[in-house]
């Protein structure tokens, strides 16, 4: 009986072979996990699927910040504290911002804005950070703003401009203290009431006679009044107040609000007979839609001032202005 001979080489002849199907097996796996989970996510994708779903007029689009576009990102506002408009004045999100007031002014035009209620459909698709920015770019204009967060259950406005949240709309609606005690001057032209202390009955005290009377007292103070209101599908408060002012604009986010849910607003609002200002689409990621809603913007901006012309006129060169020129 003889020993078995050990080989002096490994054969690895099947390496390539088994290196083959292990990524062949792994791409496999990724793509069909790829498509579970996009046939879980049945959220709307796109402004045009959701401008098709709403069919409110659309009056403007927010670009995504470019650092929160992660799929699974669900917290936008909770991480992202900024008032655009405030903060970076010269960027695209202020501009867009911008174009929404405009539009808005163009709705004056043909029946009196001056108290808007704003809300979404469903939690996270940043209602409240449109509110603030929208209510910066009226203010920018010269007209005196007034923004009051009416979220009494899930309060926002304070963290945006860091302010307390001991007092507020709350305590005012109770008799507690006036309005000129509640209320915080943040930019020039623009004052912000904040929610104050979670209340046992929110939608209470909002369908309140003293809400009422607010609104109509503020309304003869300020050109503008911006309501910050909780989601629809979460509580009725919005299409309470939306009862109480000029109209109420909806807030949707791509990847975050999905057609059922959608629909279910969409029929609040009509039961409800709230007037529906239009709908702004907050977030919009430029890769997934069919066409770059933003690049004429953001060409226009991004040109180089040319450098100033040379000096022909005579008078001009003596530094004489047409003024100087007619003494």
């Amino acid at each position: 009986m003889t020993n078995a001979a050990i080989p002096k080489k490994t054969d690895s002849g099947n390496k390539p072979l088994i290196w083959g199907l292990g990524i062949l097996t792994g791409a496999l796996l990724g793509t069909s996990a790829i498509a579970y989970l996009e046939m879980r996510d049945k959220s709307l994708k796109t402004v045009k699927e959701i401008d098709k779903i709403f069919g409110y007029t659309l009056l403007g689009l927010i670009p995504a910040n470019k650092q929160k576009q992660r799929k699974r990102d669900r917290q936008p506002e909770s991480t992202t504290l900024e008032v655009a408009v405030r903060d970076t004045p010269q960027s695209l999100t202020s501009e867009m911002y911008r174009n929404i007031q405009a539009n808005l002014r163009f709705l004056s035009a043909e029946r009196a804005v001056k108290t808007i209620a704003i809300s979404s459909t469903v939690a996270n698709e940043g209602k409240s950070k449109v509110a603030a920015n929208l209510a910066a770019a009226i203010a920018g204009m010269g007209q005196r703003v007034l923004l009051i967060d009416a979220d009494l259950r899930v309060p926002y406005q304070h963290r945006l401009w860091k302010l307390p949240l001991s007092k507020g709309l709350s305590e005012l609606l109770v008799g507690k203290l006036k309005f000129k005690q509640v209320s915080w001057t943040v930019m020039e032209n623009l004052d912000v009431l904040t929610a104050g202390a979670k209340p046992p009955n929110p939608l209470s005290c909002l369908e309140s006679q003293q809400m009422n009377l607010l609104i109509r007292q503020v309304t003869d103070l300020y050109d503008f009044v911006i309501i910050d209101t909780p989601p629809i599908l979460v509580a009725t408060d919005p299409l309470s107040i939306g009862q109480l002012t000029d109209g109420i604009l909806l807030v949707a986010r791509p990847g975050v609000v999905d057609a059922s849910s959608a629909r279910a607003a969409c029929e609040k609002l009509k039961m409800s007979r709230c007037n529906v200002l239009g709908l702004i689409v907050n977030g919009v990621i430029a890769k997934n839609e069919s066409q770059d809603h933003f690049s004429a913007t953001q060409e226009y901006f991004s040109v180089e001032p040319d450098p100033e012309a040379p000096w022909t006129d005579y008078m001009t060169q003596r530094g004489e202005t047409i003024t100087d020129r007619s003494r």
